[in-house]
C-alpha cells in the first residue's frame, strides 16, 4: 500500500472518477494526475479495466467498490459503461455547486445534461474560468482544481424547464421510470436509454443527430427543448407527435410513405427491438393503422403480426404476404371464386378483401408441405443424397393437383417424418467392425443404380440400422454395417460401368457411334440427366452381350486390310449389316455386322 493513503481526499458518492483523480493529484501537490496512474502501470484513465481500478484501489488503500461506481457512472440513468453519451474532453460545471462543494458530479459528464438540478442554472464550461487569465480553451480539469479556479465567481444563466427536467431524469433513475413506465423491463430502464431520448427528440422536432459524433453542448440544449413537452406528459405528447408525423407523410405529393415519416421510424424498429420497447413499437404501429392515408398493406412492412390477428378480413396484399403469394394471384382467385372474398370497387380503384378464416385455412394447409431445402434440414442430408432419394422414389414429390394452392413445397411433411419412424423401427443393434451413414454411402464412388439398390434396401428394412448416434440429427443418426452394404454392391450386375468417354479411351469408339447404337436399341445402357444433356453408362454384361451379337465393321475392315466402304457394300448386298441411327455427316461410321445373320448365311451357302 502506498504511503499516500492517509493524504488522499475523501471521494463524494456522486463524484466522477476523472474529477476525483484530478482533485486528488492537485491536493497531493502532483504536477499531473498521470503520476498517480503511472505508479501502477495505467497509461490512460479513460481506458481502464475493472482489474486496473482494483489495482489502483489496492495500491492507494481506497474503496474498490466506490471507485468502480465512480468510473462506471453508477449514479447516472441509462449509464452504459462510459459510452458515447459521456463527455471526454469538455467539462461543464455549476458555478454555485462548485463554490459549496468543489468536485465534478457524475451527471454533469453526461452529454445531454446542461443544467444543475439544485440551482436550476445552465452549466458553464470550465474554460470560462480561464478567460480572465488568458487560458481560454487550454484550461484542463487538473489546472482547474490545482489553481482552485472553481472558487472564483462566474456568470451563469437560468436554465429552461426542459433542461432542468432532463437533468433530473439523468440524475434520478426513479424519476425517469415514472416518466417512462412503458419502457421498464424487470423494473429497470434499458442501457440505451440515452439513445431513446435522442429518438424522441428526432420524433418531436425532426432534428436527427449523427450517433457516431459527439453531441455538442448547443445540441444538448436543443434536445432538452425538444423533450420538454414529452417529459411533462409523455403518453399524450408522444401520440400527438406520431400523428403529426403521419399527417405530414399523408400530405406528400409523391409515393414513399415510410421514408416520409422520417428516420425515427426505421430507427425505432432497428435499434430498439428489445422487449423493453415492445409497447412503444406496438403503440406506433396501431397509430399508423388508424391515421395513415396510404396502402399500408404494401408500405408498412414493420406492422406486427399481432395487428393482423385482430382483423376479420384482410386486404389482398396482406393475404398475399401471409400466403407467400402475389397480389395478382389473390385477386384472380377471388374473381374466379376459388378464394372466398370480394372485390370492392371505387371511382378510380378496386380493392380486394379476403376472408381471414379462409387465409388461415390455406396457410395451415401450405405448412403441411416442405420444399427441398426444408427436407434437407429436417433429414440433415446434403442435396446429392436428397436427389438420389427422389430418383429411387423414396422421397416422392406430390403432384400440383394434390397440393395446396399456396404450397411452395412438393414433399408432404408427414411422409418425410414417416421415413424417420420407419428407420427407427428397423433398428437392430449389433457389433460391427465398421459402419456408414447414408451421407457416407452417398459420397462413395458407386454408380447410380447400385446406390439406388442400397437406399431401397435400407428404407424397406432389408438392411437394418445397427447403431444409433444420439449426438446427431435426422438420417445422420443411423449407422449401417459396411458388410451389408458391400454385399449389395458385389451382387449388383452394374457393379462396374463404362461411360461413353471410357468407350473412346478403351476401344476407340466415337461418341456418335456409341450414341447411335444406344438410340437404335443395339446397345443397352443406363442414362442420367445432367442439366439438359443425358449421360450414358454401360455395364459389363450389357457390353459383353453387344459384342457377342455384333462385329464393328470398321475394325473388321482394318483387320482384313480392306476399305470399310467396299466391305460395307459387299455385306449390305448380302443383308449382313445392322445399321444404327447416326447423326447426319457421320458417313458409314458405326456400321455393325450382325453375327447371327452372318452365321446363317455361311451355313446356307
Amino acid at each position: 500500500m502506498s504511503s499516500l493513503n492517509p493524504n488522499f481526499v475523501k471521494a463524494y458518492d456522486d463524484e466522477s472518477f476523472d474529477g476525483y483523480l484530478c482533485r486528488s493529484a492537485a491536493d497531493l501537490g502532483y504536477s499531473s494526475p498521470a503520476w498517480l496512474l503511472a505508479e501502477i502501470g495505467i497509461k490512460d484513465s479513460r481506458n481502464c479495466s475493472d482489474e486496473d481500478i482494483a489495482r489502483f484501489a489496492e495500491h492507494y488503500g481506497l474503496d474498490q467498490a466506490h471507485l468502480l461506481s465512480m468510473y462506471q457512472y453508477e449514479s447516472v440513468t441509462g449509464k452504459g459503461r462510459r459510452g458515447n453519451f459521456f463527455r471526454i474532453k469538455d467539462h461543464f460545471v455549476c458555478p454555485q455547486c462548485m463554490i459549496s462543494a468543489g468536485y465534478i458530479r457524475q451527471v454533469w459528464c453526461h452529454a445531454l445534461c446542461t443544467a444543475c438540478t439544485v440551482h436550476s442554472v445552465q452549466l458553464v464550461s470550465i474554460n470560462n474560468y480561464g478567460d480572465g487569465l488568458g487560458l481560454g480553451a487550454n484550461l484542463n480539469l487538473f489546472m482547474f482544481f490545482d489553481s482552485r479556479l472553481y472558487e472564483s465567481p462566474v456568470n451563469c444563466m437560468v436554465a429552461s424547464a426542459g433542461q432542468v427536467m432532463l437533468a433530473k431524469l439523468l440524475a434520478d433513475a426513479n424519476q425517469a421510470a415514472e416518466v417512462f413506465p412503458a419502457i421498464l423491463h424487470n423494473e429497470s430502464l434499458p442501457e440505451n436509454f440515452s439513445s431513446f431520448l435522442m429518438l424522441l427528440s428526432d420524433l418531436k422536432s425532426g432534428n436527427a443527430y449523427n450517433k457516431n459524433k459527439n453531441i455538442s453542448f448547443e445540441q444538448a440544449v436543443q434536445v432538452a427543448s425538444d423533450l420538454q413537452e414529452l417529459l411533462i406528459d409523455f403518453d399524450h405528447t408522444f401520440d400527438k407527435s406520431v400523428i403529426a408525423r403521419i399527417q405530414a407523410a399523408n400530405s406528400r405529393v409523391s409515393g414513399g410513405f415510410i421514408p416520409a415519416l422520417g428516420g425515427w421510424y426505421k430507427r425505432l424498429h432497428k435499434e430498439f427491438s428489445s422487449v423493453a420497447y415492445d409497447q412503444i413499437r406496438d403503440r406506433v404501429s396501431r397509430t399508423l393503422v388508424a391515421h395513415a392515408e396510404a396502402p399500408l398493406n404494401r408500405k408498412m412492412k414493420q406492422i406486427g403480426s399481432a395487428l393482423l390477428e385482430e382483423k376479420k378480413s384482410l386486404t389482398g396484399s396482406e393475404a398475399a404476404r401471409m400466403l407467400n403469394s402475389s397480389l395478382d394471384k389473390i385477386v384472380a382467385m377471388v374473381k374466379s371464386g376459388e378464394l372466398k372474398g370480394r372485390i370492392v370497387e371505387s371511382a378510380a380503384n378496386e380493392f380486394c378483401m379476403v376472408s381471414r378464416l379462409e387465409v388461415d385455412r390455406l396457410r395451415q394447409e401450405s405448412l403441411e408441405f416442405l420444399d427441398g431445402n426444408q427436407v434437407m434440414e429436417l433429414l440433415a442430408i446434403p442435396k446429392r443424397l436428397k436427389d438420389r432419394l427422389v430418383d429411387c422414389e423414396i422421397l416422392v414429390p406430390v403432384s400440383d393437383e394434390s397440393r395446396s394452392k399456396f404450397s411452395r413445397g412438393k414433399f408432404r411433411k408427414r411422409s418425410v417424418l414417416q421415413l424417420l419412424e420407419n428407420l427407427e423401427g428397423y433398428y437392430q443393434p449389433k457389433t460391427i467392425s465398421s459402419g456408414s451413414t447414408l451421407s457416407s454411402i452417398s459420397r462413395r464412388r458407386l454408380n447410380k443404380s447400385v446406390s439406388e439398390d442400397i437406399y431401397i434396401a435400407i428404407f424397406t428394412g432389408e438392411i437394418k440400422c445397427c447403431h444409433l448416434d444420439k449426438s446427431m440429427q435426422g438420417l445422420e443418426r443411423y449407422i449401417y454395417d459396411d458388410a451389408d452394404i458391400d454385399s449389395i454392391v458385389e451382387r449388383s450386375g452394374r457393379k462396374i460401368e463404362i461411360s461413353v468417354a471410357d468407350m473412346l479411351d478403351l476401344f476407340g469408339f466415337k461418341h456418335a457411334e456409341v450414341k447411335g447404337w444406344i438410340n437404335g436399341g443395339l446397345l443397352k445402357a443406363r442414362s442420367e440427366l445432367h442439366g439438359q444433356h443425358a449421360r450414358y453408362y454401360i455395364s459389363l454384361p450389357e457390353f459383353n452381350e453387344f459384342k457377342s451379337r455384333h462385329i464393328i465393321l470398321s475394325k473388321a475392315a482394318r483387320d482384313m486390310g480392306k476399305l470399310p466402304a467396299h466391305l460395307a457394300s459387299s455385306l449390305r448386298a448380302r443383308g449382313l449389316l445392322t445399321e444404327a441411327e447416326l447423326p447426319e455427316g457421320d458417313g458409314r461410321r458405326g456400321l455393325l455386322i450382325d453375327v447371327q445373320k452372318m452365321l446363317s448365311y455361311v451355313l446356307a451357302n
